[in-house]
């Protein structure tokens, strides 16, 4: 009975010995992450949009399911003009998290830049369901409309962002 009890004894302390050395890489990870983020966002406001992706990708080494991360490639992406690449992060990151739609809008924007009316328009409009009162707002959803083909729609749009910017020639 002892050699059990002495077991089980062994068996908790190690149980117990390795779940501190797990929280304590659960609490260094998690301080590189946070580290990580910060120099992301100090990179985004220097503008070094390289570096910003050199970051989320260690990041999201570190974290794979977090979606800021991609986000975060996603936006250097875009601000780099490889508007392919940022299509792909925002899809991971609505992969990643489905409610995150201002990554519809984000990934709307690269479809439009990139051609595809009709990807970028199902984007908007995907975001526009969830956040309509950024409607009269959305003139890009307009010029999408337009080069799909979309007259009426599209003029629509432009009427709508018309009472928020009377001044916009579109």
């Amino acid at each position: 009975m002892r050699v059990i009890g002495a077991a089980a004894l062994v068996a908790g302390l190690v149980f117990a010995l390795g779940a501190c050395a797990d929280e304590k890489q659960d609490k260094e990870k998690e301080k590189e992450l946070e580290k990580v983020l910060s120099e992301i966002e100090s990179a985004n406001k220097g503008r070094k949009f390289d570096d910003v992706l050199a970051l989320a990708a260690r990041g999201a080494k570190l974290d794979p399911k977090n979606p800021a991360f991609p986000f975060a490639a996603g936006t250097a992406h875009d601000k780099l003009r490889q508007n392919a690449e940022a299509v792909k992060a925002f899809s991971e990151v609505l992969k990643l998290e489905p409610k995150a739609i201002v990554a519809l809008d984000r990934r709307g924007d690269a479809q439009l830049k990139l051609g595809n009316f009709k990807e970028a328009i199902a984007d908007f409009d995907a975001f526009l369901k969830e956040r309509p009162k950024f409607a009269p707002d959305h003139w890009r959803r307009g010029i999408a409309l337009y080069y799909a083909g979309r007259f009426k729609d599209g003029t629509a749009q432009f009427d709508l962002h018309r009472k928020v910017n009377p001044e916009d020639v579109e």
